[in-house]
């Protein structure tokens, strides 16, 4: 190759490209990242060898990775993953340490081929508005304007209510952030378009919300749940801190659409606002853009950059596809039964089968395969955590706001013993979408996996708080699980119990974990009640090994067990304490 290799109609010289290289290679990003460093380095260096032609995934895998490329075996998703990885940290080096960099090292999703591109001083970021190209429309769902147009109109109101308002302070979420409820548009009872279409804006208006950071939003199934109750707007407030509820209804003829929209203070139930949209199947787009132009003036806050185009991303736009991974996601539950989690892995697939590109499909099927390492059913746990760390990555390479990707990976991460990364992981999802309960679980999960129990307790707490109302949701056992760990079993037998109450989740995992509880309390007598079910029920779960497994102390583990035994707890077969 010359001394000059010429990208984007800019010659680059090879020093240029080479220097280029080791600012990369000597940052923080990379310094300890040997496969990422490598990896890099031999992109670069083959294409200014003027060998680019054969960088493919073959070569790639026998010279940075030392293997054949066998699909069988895996080598061939070690270099996407690699990849993904490699395209990711380059573009947080340069966000960070490389923003003065003069030559950028980049390449698109699909090749190995990098190219150099001579950078230029960035133009200031222009204003964010409502607005977006017709390019952008292409991308999302129709149904999408419903949550835009409730969004904004949250938006708008709560920039003003508090700001202006003298009403007193509502017993809201931390910080005094504005906790909202949506609840679900009232239809007409026989109408199935309009049932639909009210139930993807519930979905799309909470997801939307919950990555903002300056509100927390109920989770949709409490909000289903507060809404089937009747319950009082006061109640609501009183408690479960909710300080605003948006509430309206939706009918649909054809292919026209109208929604009326509320928002109500919970605490003095003024209407602070009051806006009925209209459309046609046709033209949503078109609304969508009006609407949030007409109510863009109305704005009294600033809102980043960044978190605006996470709440306009594009959901799939094949209904089929997300009506499959809203159905795995119900069939996982009690994943204590392999095969509901085997139901749940082929309904994935099929879901990617009608979207290739779908982040909450990758998602899934990496919670699918984590699960069975976690529960107890892998054959080989090996491949399947790395089948979950392949498919997490994949969701996070295809939508890099979508914080339940960055969740599932940390999840992997952490059942692979990769500590560290799991918590950047999880941690990452919590900022990308902090009113999710789900990012709070995990984020719990993974610190108990840590031996950081207190501060997994403070996790759970928020994921209690953001959805509180849904029974059938774990946030109640892995908070039981940190006050086991740390000890505190009093507080650990009244979480377990009001689960229980609840009708919560009570697989029999869980029930050795009561009957520890109770036995470290001296209650024996309830302890050899709730032995005398699991060792009925146990199946494929190995109490044993659960117990291992969320205890981190191995002594607090085997004392637990040990009093298990002593009580009448059938010993499982194949179990040792390595």
């Amino acid at each position: 190759m010359d001394d000059q290799t010429n990208t984007k109609n800019v010659c680059i010289s090879k020093d240029q490209v080479l220097d280029a290289l080791s600012r990369i290679l000597r940052s923080e990003e990379f310094r300890d990242a040997d496969r990422l460093s490598d990896f890099l380095q031999y992109v670069v260096e083959q294409t200014l060898a003027g060998k680019s032609a054969s960088i493919k995934a073959t070569t790639i895998a026998l010279d940075v990775f030392d293997r054949e490329l066998d699909k069988d075996t895996g080598s061939d998703s070690i270099v996407r993953v690699t990849a993904a990885r490699l395209r990711r940290a380059l573009g947080h080096y340069y966000s960070e340490d490389g923003t003065e960099d003069p030559v950028q090292i980049e390449w698109k999703t699909g090749s190995y081929v990098p190219q150099f591109v001579l950078r230029v001083s960035p133009k200031p970021p222009a204003v964010q508005t409502g607005s977006r190209s017709a390019g952008d429309k292409t991308k999302r769902h129709p149904v999408t304007f419903l949550a835009v147009a409730a969004f904004a109109v949250i938006m708008a109101v709560i920039g003003y209510s508090f700001t202006t308002s003298e009403t007193p302070a509502s017993k809201v979420a931390p910080e005094n952030k504005p906790f909202i409820a949506v609840l679900p548009l009232k239809t007409a009872e026989n109408d199935d378009q309009s049932q639909a279409i009210a139930e993807r804006y519930l979905e799309a208006v909470v997801t939307s919300l919950a990555r903002l950071p300056d509100v927390s939003v109920m989770a949709a199934r409490s909000a289903i749940s507060a809404a089937k109750t009747n319950t009082p707007l006061e109640v609501l407030n009183q408690n479960h801190g909710i300080s605003h509820v948006l509430r309206g209804s939706l009918n649909s003829q054809a292919d026209s659409v109208r929604m009326n929209v509320q928002l109500v203070d919970t605490i003095t139930g003024t209407i602070l606002f009051a806006e009925r949209f209209g459309g046609t199947t046709a033209n949503l787009f078109e609304l969508e853009d009006k609407i949030a132009n007409r109510l863009a003036t109305a704005l009294s806050i600033t809102t980043d950059k960044d978190i605006v185009q996470r709440v306009y991303l594009p959901y799939s736009n094949n209904s089929d596809a997300i009506n499959l991974v809203r159905e795995a996601i119900v069939r996982i539950n009690p994943p204590n039964e392999k095969s509901r989690v085997e139901a749940s892995k082929d309904l994935f697939q099929r879901a990617l089968k009608l979207d290739p590109k779908f982040a909450g499909g990758f998602a899934g099927l990496s919670q699918a395969h984590s699960y069975m390492v976690l529960f107890d059913h892998s054959k080989d746990p090996m491949h399947d955590l790395g089948k979950a760390i392949e498919f997490a990555e994949m969701a996070v390479e295809l939508d890099p706001a979508f914080g339940n990707g960055h969740a599932m990976l940390g999840l992997a991460h952490s059942l692979s013993g990769n500590t560290d990364q799991a918590m950047r992981n999880v941690r990452r999802a919590v900022v990308l979408e902090p009113g999710d309960p789900l990012s709070y679980q995990w984020l719990g999960g993974v610190l108990i996996f840590s031996g950081r129990s207190q501060e997994a307790v403070d996790a759970l707490r928020e994921a209690i708080r953001l959805d509180p109302l849904e029974p059938g949701t774990p946030y109640l056992n892995i908070l039981g699980m940190a006050y086991f760990n740390l000890e505190q079993y009093d507080d650990a037998i009244e979480v377990f119990e009001q689960n229980i109450l609840d009708g919560g989740p009570d697989a029999p995992n869980m029930e050795a974990y009561r009957a520890a509880t109770y036995s470290a309390l001296g209650r024996e007598a309830e302890a050899r009640r709730v032995l005398a079910r699991l060792n009925v029920r146990a199946g494929e779960i190995t109490p044993e090994r659960w117990i291992r497994s969320w205890t981190p102390s191995s002594e607090h583990a085997e004392r637990a067990i040990q009093s298990l035994y002593d009580l009448g707890m059938k010993k499982s077969h194949s179990i040792s304490s390595d």
